[in-house]
């Protein structure tokens, strides 16, 4: 009887692992977030932006980038925006590409406009600006002799 109740005993611990990850994973993963609305956003350069990316305003979340395509008639990356429902934009909201940092990771950044009426879901924002590449900007700023320059040189 000793062997079956530490069966039954691994058995039971095996459960409540897979429970916990269960739980782990729900919470992580957004899963049971409540969908808003989708707007949409076309760039000739999106970075590394990837379907997870945070979108936010002024720094705080308000949705997640849901999928990535290329528009086989422009050939232009087209992102989709997933909105929390509580959030509504103008209609000359602009999307920006932003970078954490060097090292830090890309996020969608909406800039809402000032007009009057509101986006719709499904709707396309117009006014766009591409991410910036970090090594091509600092590799103009290496190359285009400004170290050279008086203002940069050591007194």
């Amino acid at each position: 009887m000793r062997r079956g109740s530490l069966e039954t005993a691994v058995g039971a611990l095996v459960i409540v692992i897979a429970v916990i990850f269960a739980i782990f994973t729900y919470k992580v993963t957004d899963y049971g977030r409540k969908t808003g609305y989708l707007l949409f956003a076309e760039f000739n350069h999106v970075g590394s932006i990837k379907t997870g990316s945070d979108v936010k305003v002024g720094g705080i979340p308000v949705g997640k980038v849901t999928e990535l395509s290329l528009n086989p008639e422009t050939f232009k990356a087209r992102i989709s925006l997933d909105i929390e429902s509580k959030y509504n934009f103008p209609l000359d909201t602009a999307v920006t590409i932003g970078s954490e940092g060097l090292l830090g990771g890309s996020f969608v950044e909406i800039v809402p406009g000032g007009m009057d009426g509101n986006l719709q879901p499904n709707d396309e924002i117009e006014f766009t600006q591409d991410a910036v590449d970090m090594l091509q900007l600092l590799g103009k700023f290496m190359f285009s002799g400004a170290a050279d320059k008086d203002e940069f040189k050591a007194k």
